[in-house]
């Protein structure tokens, strides 16, 4: 474990003194990242359509398949297991809101 912060204190060295780090939390700073910014929301909202079409995609696939109940055991076991890993991630989530382990069991 102390030689995982060593490393992360190691990189977090070598980040701050790249040049890729603006130095000064400024208006210049700011206006500085101001046009990264603006491009990667632009390419992430470019990119949507393409995404919303793969996903829709996906779930047709998805729902013929259990429809016609054609899909193998592997891929059973797969989805079963992200239903416990959503499942999990839920219990997590709500435990970390304030509640108890107690109460979601």
């Amino acid at each position: 474990m102390a030689s995982r912060l060593k490393s992360l204190a190691t990189m977090a060295q070598s980040a701050a003194a790249s040049d890729l780090v603006v130095k000064s939390s400024s208006a210049v700073a700011f206006e500085t990242t101001a046009a990264l910014r603006r491009q990667y929301v632009a390419s992430s909202l470019n990119a949507m359509p393409a995404r919303v079409d793969a996903a829709s995609a996906e779930w047709a696939s998805i729902k013929s398949k259990v429809m016609e109940r054609s899909f193998t055991v592997g891929e059973a076991v797969t989805g079963v297991v992200a239903g416990v890993e959503l499942y999990a991630c839920y219990i997590v989530g709500r435990v970390m809101g304030g509640r108890t382990i107690e109460q979601e069991l």
